[in-house]
């Protein structure tokens, strides 16, 4: 897959649990279902809850 924005190829990281598809220059990318995910996980752990909560709250 390529980025989006400057069409470079994506390479694949794991984050807890999570695989995500990562531009150096423009961040990571997120699939389908993916942030609910990452929101999930880090409510169970209690890592920054508040932030995640804010990231989370639109797609709901």
């Amino acid at each position: 897959m390529n980025c989006p924005v400057c069409q470079k190829r994506l390479y694949v990281k794991e984050m807890h649990g999570v695989v995500v598809d990562v531009c150096d220059e423009h961040g990571m990318w997120l699939d389908r279902g993916e942030l609910e995910k990452v929101h999930s996980h880090a409510k169970e752990h209690g890592f920054a809850e508040g932030f995640v909560d804010s990231l989370s709250h639109d797609y709901h």
